[in-house]
């Protein structure tokens, strides 16, 4: 009787995610695909900068000039765009029509007929569309979230804070209110969300907006422009359903960093500010007034130094926004997710959110000559 060995079949080779654009944030994307600890892929970075391609190619990481050349590719599942803003919907509506799971760096588009139509496209050729706001995978934003879901021990939302301030890159083309806000105006929307009761539906609109411009000779480029490129901007939305308000601060030409949201409740409070350690990034306290709060407990406010103040960094593990929203995307271009968590709906209700600040802001232009 002969016995025959058999072995297990090799797996199957990982499937292929490629990179557009491998400049300031896409390098970072780069990096991350390949330390993705749950699912190993294999990466190909698309860039038609030569000195770009020669850095990726150093790393054994295999290289094409155009779009086009991504067809050719076997097994590739999605693409990550990393590219100017302006041109996302372009690179976005080639890779969906070419039938490519894809995630686009916010903002999604510079306007908001564009994200829908891209949203529409992705329903029609059933391909995931993603857009990335990297703050909804921060685990102690997903514990903001969580927290104030239970509105009897946080209460209802009266507040939200956001200040978002750089010695930054001053970008050519999009203003300060692109590029910085779409993290913060998602950040609020979930958190708006989660707080709603059943049946509410959020809907954000910007009450007021101002804008300065620190360097007049910089204009906006279309579809923004042509306009004076704003390097600060302070916005003031309201909820329409709950009063609940947000005030969004941005600048990329401070000096002292500032990465800080604050919610305030009738009976809870949170600051993250994403500066500190991880232990103290964010303090949570649900007992703001003296008494037990509650109606009886009236206007009656704890002091700031009253406040009693819980740290969940100190027992939830720290872990890369970034990382965790790379392997979202491909876990949803595998199936294992129905649906991203900022998938094209959500990319919309950013866009038309941003795009109502950067109309009023146009009203109220501060520039200093």
């Amino acid at each position: 009787m002969t016995s025959v060995s058999s072995r297990p079949p090799p797996p199957p080779p990982p499937p292929v995610f490629a990179v557009v654009g491998s400049g300031y944030w896409g390098k970072n994307i780069v990096r991350t695909l390949g330390e993705l600890c749950t699912v190993a892929v294999d990466r190909v970075v698309c860039d038609s900068d030569a000195a770009a391609r020669e850095r990726v190619e150093q790393q054994g990481i295999r290289t094409v000039t155009s779009l086009a050349d991504l067809v050719n590719i076997e097994r590739l599942v999605g693409v990550f765009i990393a590219t100017p803003a302006p041109t996302h919907y372009e690179v976005a509506r080639w890779c969906l029509e070419h039938g490519i799971h894809t995630y686009v760096e916010k903002p999604l588009t510079l306007n908001s007929h564009q994200a829908r139509a891209l949203h529409d496209l992705a329903q029609r050729v059933e391909r995931v569309l993603m857009v990335g706001h990297l703050l909804r995978y921060h685990p102690l934003v997903e514990h903001m979230v969580r927290t104030v879901t239970d509105r009897v021990t946080f209460g209802r939302i009266l507040y939200i804070e956001c200040t978002r301030q750089s010695m930054g890159i001053v970008r050519d083309d999009e203003n300060v209110l692109w590029s910085f806000c779409p993290h913060d105006v998602s950040v609020a929307l979930a958190l708006l969300d989660a707080n709603a009761p059943v049946g509410h539906r959020v809907d954000l609109a910007c009450e007021s907006a101002s804008e300065s411009v620190l360097l007049p000779e910089k204009t906006l480029p279309p579809p923004l422009g042509p306009a004076r490129n704003s390097d600060a901007v302070r916005c003031v939305l309201s909820d329409k359903n709950s009063k609940a308000q947000v005030f969004l601060n941005a600048n990329w030409m401070h000096p002292a960093k500032q990465q800080r949201i604050v919610v305030v409740g009738d009976r809870g409070a949170m600051v993250l500010d994403d500066t500190e350690c991880w232990e103290r990034k964010l303090r949570v306290t649900t007992c703001l007034r003296r008494g037990g709060g509650g109606e009886s407990g009236g206007r009656a406010l704890l002091s700031s130094a009253e406040i009693d103040w819980t740290y969940p960094g100190e027992w939830i593990p720290a872990a890369a926004p970034l990382e965790r929203e790379c392997e979202h995307f491909v876990q949803c271009c595998m199936g294992v997710h129905a649906a991203a968590r900022t998938g094209g709906v959500e990319g919309i209700r950013v866009i038309d959110v941003i795009e109502d600040c950067f109309r009023t802001a146009r009203r109220h232009p501060v520039v200093l000559e």
